[in-house]
């Protein structure tokens, strides 16, 4: 369903998420989510967030729609994040459900793993 793993030497936060979940799942991940971007973000550290969301389908509505909400209220300081998705489809849902110049949409992992390292690139550890 997901993994969440830090890399330390990237400062990016890397999660795997599959399947299609019911707002139960979303809880869950929700939950593991803000507990790791709080642990890896301690003393006001910049990181980033990679989602590779490849074998993640397309969700329902109020899942969609909890996405969108989330780690509004963790206190880390993200710098940017990247969705990687397998379809235009996917892209276009994760376009439509969050509007910010912090958070790119890619096909390829390889562009959005660079994308981050330049958000990361100016900013202190």
């Amino acid at each position: 369903m997901y993994s969440i793993h830090y890399s330390p030497e990237t400062r990016i936060l890397e999660m795997k998420l599959e399947g299609r979940w019911s707002e139960e799942d979303f809880e869950k991940f929700e939950k593991a989510y803000v507990e790791a971007l709080r642990a890896h973000s301690l003393g006001g550290k910049s990181i980033a967030v990679l989602s590779d969301s490849r074998d993640f389908h397309v969700q329902t509505q109020e899942v969609a729609d909890r996405f969108a909400k989330l780690g509004s209220g963790s206190g880390a300081k993200v710098m940017a994040s990247a969705i990687v998705v397998a379809s235009l489809l996917n892209k276009m849902q994760a376009e439509r459900i969050v509007h910010s110049k912090k958070l790119g949409v890619f096909l390829d992992i390889k562009e959005a793993k660079a994308w981050l390292a330049d958000a990361l690139k100016d900013v202190a550890a």
